[in-house]
């Protein structure tokens, strides 16, 4: 989902997910039911982005990023 609010360094972004508010309600309400290592961390970023809070953007991203592998897309910047 972050997707949509960074710019890669390389140009490169893979699939683009809509952040609208009833994804991000959905996948609040399915991470609040697993036991993720990271299951706080996942919940607040969503929690600010559910309130147009996308600051840490470029952060949150790599996070994800290089759990699931990331070799090209590494988020650089913010869009304006």
């Amino acid at each position: 989902m972050s997707n949509t609010k960074i710019i890669a360094e390389d140009n490169q972004i893979w699939g683009r997910i809509s952040m609208d508010p009833e994804y991000i309600i959905s996948l609040k309400r399915l991470i609040e039911k697993v036991a993720y290592e990271d299951k706080d961390y996942m919940l607040e970023v969503l929690t600010r982005w559910e309130n147009n809070d996308f600051s840490n953007a470029v952060e949150e991203h790599n996070y994800f990023w290089k759990k699931l592998g990331g070799t090209i897309g590494k988020a650089t910047s913010v869009k304006e």
